[in-house]
């Protein structure tokens, strides 16, 4: 400790520190000052660059007007310090330590307990990155973990989708009447023939004319096919919706969906078909994967 009087009351007006026999009195003023100013400020890069320049402008202020050429010194320094830090308050020298002035302004050099709190405030900003990084981990590892249990879930329990139905008979007939007009609506031969299968011209002997008609043949073909159609949908519905048993629903014949080991499968206490819970389960991985990214 340097300089004629520790800046608190308490302390005596002396340079003279007299080996061992004065040490505890001039430490413990020191010691109660610095108590009193502790703060709770945290330890950052910002906070430990803002110490760094305000020690430098408190060492360049006490510096004597006849010693400007040594501009950071700590502790007492007489005459214009040409002789150093000698260790005796007299002439050009004093009980100090000169600084560099790379040593307060340089912040990855210089003096060592600022290069260690520096050191101290990356580590702790290093730390912190890695523990928001690890959570963000831990959410998505969950995120996916609650997707899987929820993907076996739907596999036993979703039920199976009801089956499109077909069109009504009212709506089929509309339909026909609309069609029969547009046909109806044409009398030019080579015009009605372009609509051809929908409509036909009756009168091979007459090129215009009102024998644009609907091709009742085409229609009932169309309807046939239709109800074809829609007989194939309900014959594999009714091939599960017949099983009153697992073993049943489990012997149903016909062709098995792909991932399934059955046409049929016995969910919610009765016999569905098992394809929808194909395309279920591959949405359900998708979500869970994608939420990673």
């Amino acid at each position: 400790v340097c300089g004629p009087d520790p800046a608190t009351s308490g302390s005596a007006n002396t340079d003279n520190w007299e080996g061992n026999t004065k040490t505890e009195t001039n430490w413990t003023p020191l010691k109660t000052a610095c108590q009193k100013r502790k703060t709770q400020v945290k330890l950052t890069l910002a906070t430990v660059g803002a110490v760094r320049l305000r020690l430098a402008e408190l060492l360049g202020r006490q510096t004597p007007a006849t010693a400007k050429a040594h501009k950071y010194v700590l502790g007492s320094i007489m005459g214009n310090g040409d002789e150093g830090c000698k260790g005796d308050k007299d002439n050009n020298g004093g009980r100090c330590v000169k600084y560099k002035e790379s040593d307060v302004t340089d912040s990855a050099k210089g003096i060592e307990w600022l290069r260690n709190l520096r050191d101290a405030a990356l580590a702790k900003e290093a730390a912190a990155d890695a523990n928001k990084e690890m959570t963000a981990i831990t959410r998505s590892l969950q995120l996916l973990n609650d997707s899987t249990n929820l993907l076996f879930d739907e596999d036993e329990t979703t039920p199976a989708a009801p089956p499109t139905p077909n069109p009504s008979t009212a709506g089929s007939k509309a339909q026909e009447e609309k069609q029969k007009e547009q046909c109806e609506a044409i009398k030019v031969e080579t015009e009605c023939k372009g609509k051809k299968p929908l409509c036909e011209w009756k009168d091979k002997n007459d090129e215009d004319g009102e024998h644009c008609k609907l091709n009742a043949t085409h229609v009932e073909q169309q309807a046939t096919q239709a109800g074809k159609n829609g007989e194939n949908e309900e014959k594999k519905t009714d091939k599960c919706g017949l099983a009153k048993t697992p073993e049943e629903c489990a012997a149903v014949k016909g062709e098995i969906p792909k991932n399934k080991k059955a046409v049929c499968g016995w969910i919610e206490g009765k016999c569905q078909d098992s394809s929808f819970l194909v395309n279920k389960k591959s949405s359900l991985i998708s979500v869970s994967f994608m939420s990673l990214v």
